[in-house]
């Protein structure tokens, strides 16, 4: 027997507690891209639409596997990337499509670190920097048809290998397991809560606690951490370990599901 722990909210009441108001300011915003071996970084003036100077820099090509089992907040970025592109049949049809990823930095005085710009350059084709005052938000784009591919081999290989971090492992084992011809408007929202007697026995290892500390430090950047948890139903909630070992460090867990039965969308974590 397993005990109930999903438990629907009513979406008004949701909204009005955990809502977070769009926040526009910003100090500035510069992108980034390689062009001919060399870094080339043109900032973004007031209209959004125009560019200013331009600087550039020698581009040091980094190992893309490497890059992206020692970059949790890249790897992570691309598990939301390899979800939504394994699910594509014909890859062609999206082959022009600009696929965009957001990635939430501390604060940064003026420049984005040099070693984490070659890294995500090293992956992605260009890449957004948006300054705040208290943050920098990446928005990382992959363009081409030829990126995008060459990055769903390398982490459908390292996937496969199980080099990737144990929690991104665990979600995509169920993606697998679940897969969804059709996912409609999410219109339900559940509360995850399961048995504290089940979490106090539960430890971690040194992989899973890097994946911890990053929803930490997400947390303090945005007050929220959502991302791709397509297909659970309540049962697989009610049975997953890798679940229970989120809630033992975060309370506040939540899904997005389709309205008629449980089925689930979005995982939502918000600050305690």
């Amino acid at each position: 027997m397993t005990m109930k722990s999903l438990f629907e909210i009513d979406s008004s009441d949701f909204n009005s507690q955990y809502g977070v108001p769009l926040d526009k300011d910003y100090i500035k915003q510069e992108v980034c891209s390689v062009n001919n071996n060399k870094i080339t970084i043109r900032k973004i003036i007031e209209s959004g639409m125009e560019y200013s100077e331009s600087t550039e820099s020698i581009f040091d090509q980094k190992d893309v596997a490497e890059v992206i089992i020692s970059n949790i907040e890249i790897q992570f970025a691309l598990y939301q990337f390899y979800v939504f592109y394994n699910g594509i049949e014909n890859k062609e049809d999206i082959s022009k499509t600009k696929l965009t990823y957001e990635l939430c930095y501390p604060k940064e005085e003026s420049k984005l670190n040099h070693m984490i710009l070659i890294n995500l350059l090293s992956v992605f084709d260009s890449v957004n920097v948006v300054y705040k005052k208290d943050k920098t938000i990446v928005v990382a784009t992959l363009s081409s048809f030829e990126t995008k591919m060459k990055i769903y081999d390398i982490y459908k290989r390292l996937y496969k290998e199980s080099l990737l971090n144990p929690f991104i492992i665990s979600f995509i084992n169920e993606k697998e397991i679940n897969k969804l011809d059709y996912v409609g408007a999410s219109t339900s929202i559940y509360q995850y809560q399961p048995c504290e007697d089940e979490l106090n026995a539960i430890v971690l290892n040194k992989k899973e606690m890097i994946f911890i500390h990053f929803i930490d430090q997400q947390l303090a950047l945005s007050n929220y951490f959502l991302f791709y948890c397509v297909g659970w139903n309540d049962y697989d909630i009610a049975m997953s370990m890798t679940l229970k070992k989120l809630a033992k460090y975060f309370r506040k867990i939540f899904f997005t599901s389709t309205p008629d039965q449980f089925l689930s969308q979005l995982l939502m974590i918000y600050k305690a």
